[in-house]
């Protein structure tokens, strides 16, 4: 950019003192304060055009450093929240409360989400190990739906760290206990993961 600028500077001198001695065969006074004249304005000009050139460079550079920063951050963000996901559901409580919650539909086959609702309020003793395996899968996939509707979460993570046989389990036991107990169930978070898994 300076080279240029310099080079430029040199043609226009040249040419306004070759332009002043061919046809006037001399530099008058008045011609020279012209020639100057120009050289500053062109000077200025010069200078002016440098300077917004460099702070544009230097905006486009902090920019991409910005964004090269913030994914980077990003990145980190959804990997340790996956991590501390993956922690949650793979504890000892999330594995005993969903072979609970498998036994207890198997036992009362088709119509155990009616037998649960009924029993939840009438003899809540009976089914308080399975309600607590219930409340604590179903809210490990809110707080995921939660994180992506926030956008701390990109969808690509969800695919790494929820298994399609934990969605299934989801949708087969889950979701029909929680339309029994809940008669204004709030279907967003089943919604979100079929059209992640396309179920």
């Amino acid at each position: 950019m300076k080279n240029l600028l310099l080079d430029a500077l040199i043609i226009l001198v040249i040419a306004m003192i070759g332009y002043t001695i061919w046809y006037r065969n001399t530099i008058h006074p008045t011609d020279f304060l012209h020639l100057l004249a120009a050289i500053i304005l062109f000077l200025v000009t010069a200078a002016y055009v440098f300077v917004v050139s460099k702070q544009a460079e230097d905006t486009k550079e902090l920019a991409n450093e910005t964004k090269k920063l913030a994914s980077q951050t990003r990145s980190g963000t959804n990997a340790d929240i996956a991590l501390k996901l993956t922690e949650i559901y793979s504890s000892p409580e999330m594995l005993e409360g969903m072979q609970a919650l498998r036994n207890f539909q198997h036992k009362h086959e088709e119509n155990f989400a009616e037998v649960f609702s009924k029993l939840r309020k009438t003899e809540y003793e009976k089914v308080k190990i399975e309600d607590h395996a219930r409340r604590r899968y179903s809210h490990f996939f809110y707080r995921i739906r939660l994180l992506l509707d926030l956008g701390v979460l990109d969808e690509k993570y969800i695919r790494i760290i929820v298994h399609p046989d934990q969605v299934v389990f989801y949708f087969e036991v889950i979701v029909p206990m929680e339309k029994a107990i809940d008669p204004a169930y709030d279907a967003r978070t089943e919604d979100t993961f079929r059209e992640i898994f396309k179920m």
